[in-house]
């Protein structure tokens, strides 16, 4: 029975309908027109391998840089990743891009329009000098943890570690499965934690950066057996760590910077503080980094799934195919819950002023869902933008 409904819930998901588009930009009529409030932190919450949400962060990141400023892209990207995109904004050589994107390949991220995204950026940046060029940190774990791996060897760490005593004198043994990776991470990073000075003193300047990465290392391993809600809202959680972590050295208080997550972490799942979102949490529990947030709505938005997130059982539907293109139903079904929700999606592309003011929304509308007690719309949400049938983003198809 339970096989009989995956394929059928699977069959639904496939369908795909007419493609209709709210907020399609043009030349003519840029997507964003009113002006930005100025504040330090802006958050645009994304649905994954949808292409419009590539033109609305573009154009909502062109429209702040030039009105005030940005300092710093924050990613839903490991720290590898944005070192091989930073790299790639100073140089304008394409392989730190392809570098970039060969640590993704496979997942949603590994598209041609996410690879455009930041082509169009660095074509944004050239009026710029090299040093005042846009930086972007990556706040996730470090999901292609391997390739993290080789970068600490390679590019972090001398040659030879003299000291046999210390756990990281080992780390060129071989590492084949995720258990490996696991059971020497978290032997390295008790390590470092408890002989602090001997790891000051043989890592010197990078001592920090090869902590935060060998526990993000420890962290993603650990994780990936868990079931998948408690994974979810341990890894939102991580993230609100590496948020911290990048903090206390970018001062994001002082700065501008446009933060692109997918939808979950800014709005969905908890923190280990209990606090529902981590935009409003950082809003709340951290009062010196006041911020704006911009959140995105879906509603029946084309994406491409990647085959592995399909069950292994059901896989056999869909053949050799790396990826599926699919309506996002999940989206559409959770919007569905809220309140008053259908005042949107029966809005027209004329009857919008982009971004929509959350004050110029009916009350009766919950756009937060699930609530803490007292917290209205506004406490997290200041606009949103909402998307209908926006077309799949394609798989890049070159493995570099």
């Amino acid at each position: 029975m339970k096989l009989i409904k995956s394929i059928i819930f699977l069959t639904i998901l496939c369908c795909q309908n007419s493609t209709y588009l709210f907020g399609q930009p043009s030349s003519e009529n840029r997507l964003i027109q009113n002006s930005m409030p100025k504040s330090n932190i802006y958050w645009l919450g994304e649905g994954h391998a949808t292409t419009l949400n590539y033109d609305i962060a573009f154009d909502l990141y062109c429209k702040i840089d030039s009105a005030f400023g940005v300092n710093y892209i924050l990613l839903e990207s490991s720290f590898l990743q944005t070192h091989h995109l930073n790299n790639y904004m100073k140089s304008g050589d394409s392989n730190h891009l392809n570098l970039a994107f060969s640590t993704s390949i496979g997942t949603f991220g590994w598209t041609k329009e996410h690879k455009s995204y930041y082509e169009r950026i660095y074509a944004h940046e050239q009026k710029k000098t090299k040093e005042n060029r846009i930086q972007f940190v990556g706040i996730d774990i470090e999901h292609g943890y391997w390739h993290t791996h080789k970068f600490i060897i390679d590019s972090l760490l001398p040659s030879s570690i003299p000291d046999s005593n210390r756990i990281i004198s080992q780390i060129r043994q071989p590492l084949r499965y995720s258990i490996d990776f696991l059971n020497y991470y978290k032997q390295l990073y008790d390590d470092v934690i408890q002989n602090e000075e001997d790891y000051k003193l043989m890592l010197g300047w990078q001592y920090e950066l090869i902590k935060y990465l060998i526990k993000n290392i420890y962290n993603i391993t650990y994780c990936q057996s868990f079931p998948s809600s408690l994974w979810n809202n341990t890894r939102d959680s991580l993230i609100y760590e590496n948020f911290k972590w990048h903090n206390e050295r970018l001062h994001f208080a002082e700065n501008i910077a446009f933060v692109l997550l997918v939808i979950d972490p800014i709005f969905q799942a908890k923190t280990k503080e209990g606090t529902t979102y981590i935009a409003g949490h950082i809003a709340y529990k951290k009062p010196e980094v006041s911020q704006s947030e911009y959140r995105i709505l879906y509603t029946k938005s084309s994406f491409n799934l990647p085959t592995f997130f399909i069950p292994r059982f059901a896989r056999w539907m869909f053949g050799n195919k790396k990826y599926i293109r699919t309506r996002a139903f999940n989206n559409d079904k959770i919007w569905s819950k809220v309140s008053g929700i259908s005042f949107l999606k029966k809005r027209k592309n004329r009857d919008f002023n982009y971004p929509l003011s959350v004050d110029s929304i009916p009350q009766k509308i919950d756009l937060v869902g699930n609530r803490k007690k007292g917290y209205q719309n506004r406490d997290y949400f200041q606009y949103i933008i909402l998307v209908r049938n926006s077309p799949a983003c394609t798989p890049l198809k070159n493995k570099f």
